[in-house]
């Protein structure tokens, strides 16, 4: 019997790793027709994937499948190192259960324009649980004959937090940085844990907003002082503040809410045109209330909110002269990825950048990327504006590396709000 358990396994490990080379390590989806991903802690509004090893808590990924076609759906978990590559460990090094089973939660649409069908999954349940801590990627597959392959894949972290971690603000190193970044050092207090060598195993990187496409990694200790490792850098956790971002509101289609011009609602679809954009980045900064990226898909107008919430075309206008570089529309609901779907055309005629993308009743933060071709970098400060007071939030991570566990533990975590600098 434990000899057909291990053959099992080991196929079950090359069967993953076959699989493995068409995948994006990232927040990613693969298909057009997959629309509206969530993942967070629950079902609390705002929470991010990331959850206590050992918890009684569990993760909920959400997607709608918004074409007409009936589909099976499995999904597998992948262990990665600290900058998101597959680790070295095998599927039973991590993995307590079975990997590959379908998402059996299906619900389909309930008097919406637009039909769909919404899946759901929580993890850890009955036939998959982790075992140790760190970085995981979820990815969902679509089974179509003989064929599997990835539709989407989703970023989590589970954290056995041994450490803890206290932030410092301090003004920018760099002078002309002042008024426009944010800029702290951290500690790591390591006193109730034996850790070994720790001025190289210990890493420690750091997220603003929960986004990864500028988040600082691989920052190691500079030093240690009395059991604690101190990150003291000049000039290098340091992040553009940018400025509030701007906020669409279509949690009812029956009145209009934030950011919202007009709402008609057709006999096939609805259509939002929201209030005119413009830079502001040389505009005065004003505080306002917004989710710091993030969004919140739900619908007021039915008592199902997440099958009765219809889909609107969202029309985007930008006032601005043409731009030698592309412009898109960003924020959590995209992971901040450029893509067609998200990219603006400009308008000789209305001097503005125009565009339409398809949205699910709720809440959304984004703004305005300008991509920079020279550099081959996303500029959000051409359209925002960037001042040292705006509100951010920000994610320190701390990770444990020895050849010995053959991974990277995940053993600290902390989370701060710029206002509390």
């Amino acid at each position: 019997m434990r000899l057909s358990c291990v053959v099992f396994f080991a196929l079950l490990s090359f069967f993953g790793y076959s699989q493995n080379e068409d995948i994006v390590y990232d927040n990613y989806v693969y298909v057009p027709y997959i629309k509206s991903v969530d993942f967070g802690l629950g079902s609390a509004e705002l929470s991010k994937p990331i959850i206590n090893l050992n918890s009684s808590a569990q993760l909920i990924l959400r997607f709608d499948d918004t074409s007409a076609d009936t589909r099976d759906y499995v999904y597998d978990i992948i262990h990665c190192d600290r900058n998101w590559e597959p680790s070295e460990l095998d599927n039973m090094e991590y993995i307590d259960g079975f990997t590959m089973e379908e998402l059996d939660s299906v619900e389909f649409s309930i008097n919406t324009y637009m039909d769909y069908t919404h899946y759901a999954l929580s993890l850890p349940n009955d036939d998959l649980k982790w075992t140790i801590s760190g970085n995981y990627i979820l990815v969902v597959y679509e089974e179509s004959g003989n064929e599997t392959f990835p539709i989407l894949t989703q970023r989590f972290m589970v954290v056995d937090k041994q450490v803890q971690v206290t932030s410092q603000y301090l003004r920018p190193s760099d002078v002309s940085k002042y008024d426009t970044h944010q800029e702290f050092d951290f500690e790591v207090d390591f006193k109730n844990i034996d850790l070994q060598d720790p001025m190289t195993t210990i890493t420690g990187v750091v997220l603003q907003n929960y986004r990864w496409d500028n988040a600082i990694f691989g920052l190691k200790p500079k030093f240690i002082n009395r059991e604690k490792l101190v990150f003291d850098y000049n000039d290098h956790i340091v992040f553009p503040a940018l400025k509030e971002y701007r906020s669409l509101d279509i949690r009812s289609l029956r009145s209009t809410g934030i950011g919202v011009n007009t709402i008609e609602l057709n006999q096939e679809s609805n259509d939002v045109l929201l209030e005119l954009q413009e830079s502001r980045r040389t505009k005065r900064y004003l505080s306002r209330n917004d989710a710091n990226g993030d969004f919140v898909m739900y619908s007021n107008d039915s008592k199902f909110p997440y099958i009765g919430a219809d889909y609107a075309n969202v029309i985007f206008i930008l006032k601005s002269p043409k731009l030698e570089d592309e412009v898109y529309v960003l924020g959590g609901f995209n992971n901040y990825q450029p893509s067609d779907e998200v990219r603006m055309s400009y308008s000789s005629q209305r001097e503005a950048y125009v565009t339409e993308i398809k949205f699910k009743q709720g809440y959304y933060d984004y703004m305005f990327g300008v991509w920079n071709s020279e550099k081959e970098v996303m500029d959000l400060d051409w359209m925002q504006g960037s001042y040292y007071e705006t509100e951010n939030d920000y994610l320190i991570l701390i990770y444990y590396s020895t050849r010995y566990e053959r991974y990277d533990q995940l053993i600290g975590i902390s989370v701060l709000n710029s206002n509390e600098f």
